[in-house]
């Protein structure tokens, strides 16, 4: 593509993404991105044609003299669903442009009529389905822009291939023929990523999220564990998803055995039993903990989340700090750690402002030209000028 048309959809972009942190009026935007005061009012005329952008109303704290006119994104423009899909239920949010939450609920698929079996490929794509479909009635009349699928599981980078997923019964699943028959890109990502990318507020931020999820009785597949465990990465503001995709995949060092996906010293028997006997509890807090302590030392972060099913298990897990590991150069701070309520959704949500994020990510001159459409999926191509520039090769 020509480097003026190119350049030209940059500017969009660093408008856009500029726009979506705060409401700047055509001077603030021209000063803060060095650009032209014609080309920001060149980028504006377009990207209010589009429905893009508008004007939102005048500077209050400004001082003397004729009031500034701010911009910002308007936020019926469309929408996105972020959506945890657990074994037995979903967690969804429908969110704007401006990621401002629009409609968010917990469902379990009791109901769903001849649900398939656990574990299997038809039942995964069923549910997906009955999800969006859902989700589809509740967006009204905005348009749908993308959506992004948590599974606890390793992703491939594209997003459209889950490498594996026990608690789904998934292994080298490719979701490309299956999400093409949608009218909105869709991506998958790993539920733990998408936890903590909804604490990720700053661009230098180090943190870590620990999502433990525990599955009742007869809401998982026979054969695997009954809990799970995920971290997500957050290094110097971005989240690191590793060489192969796994980073954050739990693995305890106490485990010495071989059996796949396996990821803690105690049984599946024990793992189940976490409930009802508190010595149990202890005994995996302590496994947990202590892993934490090893992750904590190499990767200092600011802070660390413990969410899931450790919200509830909030108080037996702080007396575990206070006993087992009181003299921890580490884990002795408690400031350290901070405990998210049960059902918080943070997983839902993450996922939204993922896809988000993904939307409002600028192309790259050296992608290829249907790597830069599925980027930018609604936001350009759906332009007149942006019809006419997809159909050109970079």
């Amino acid at each position: 593509m020509a480097n003026g048309k190119y350049q030209k959809v940059i500017n969009n972009f660093l408008i856009l993404q500029t726009l979506r942190i705060k409401h700047l009026s055509r001077k603030e935007l021209s000063t803060e991105l060095g650009l032209q005061a014609s080309t920001v009012t060149y980028a504006i005329s377009r990207l209010k044609d589009e429905g893009l952008i508008d004007e939102i109303g005048e500077d209050v704290n400004q001082g003397m003299g004729r009031k500034r006119t701010l911009l910002g994104l308007r936020g019926d423009f469309g929408c996105v669903f972020g959506i945890e899909l657990l074994v037995n239920h979903f967690r969804a949010n429908i969110l704007d442009i401006n990621g401002n939450t629009l409609f968010e609920i917990s469902q379990s698929f009791t109901n769903l009529d001849n649900i398939k079996d656990y574990a299997t490929v038809e039942r995964f794509e069923q549910i997906v389905k009955y999800v969006l479909s859902f989700l589809e009635e509740n967006a009204k009349d905005l348009s749908i822009i993308a959506a992004c699928i948590a599974i606890a599981g390793t992703v491939d980078s594209s997003g459209n291939k889950i490498n594996s997923s026990w608690t789904q019964g998934l292994r080298d699943y490719d979701g490309t023929g299956f999400i093409k028959d949608f009218d909105y890109p869709i991506f998958f990502e790993n539920d733990a990523n998408c936890a903590a990318y909804s604490h990720l507020n700053s661009i230098d931020d180090t943190f870590l999220y620990t999502l433990v999820q525990q599955y009742p009785v007869g809401e998982y597949p026979e054969g695997v564990p009954p809990l799970g465990i995920g971290i997500g990465v957050v290094i110097d503001g971005k989240l690191r998803r590793g060489f192969n995709h796994k980073a954050g995949e739990f693995s305890s060092f106490l485990y010495r055995g071989d059996v796949y996906d396996k990821q803690l010293a105690l049984s599946n028997i024990e793992l189940g039993q976490l409930e009802s006997n508190e010595d149990l509890l202890k005994k995996f807090l302590i496994e947990l903990f202590g892993n934490l302590f090893f992750v904590e030392s190499v990767i200092d972060p600011r802070i660390i989340y413990l969410g899931g099913s450790l919200g509830k298990w909030k108080k037996v897990s702080k007396k575990i700090l206070d006993t087992e590991f009181k003299n921890s150069k580490y884990l002795g701070d408690h400031n350290t750690f901070v405990f998210i309520k049960p059902n918080q959704g943070d997983v839902a949500k993450g996922a939204g402002l993922l896809v988000l994020n993904h939307l409002f990510t600028l192309p790259e001159a050296s992608m290829k030209k249907e790597e830069w459409v599925s980027l930018d999926t609604r936001l350009i191509r759906e332009s007149k000028e942006g019809e006419k520039l997809c159909e050109k090769e970079f």
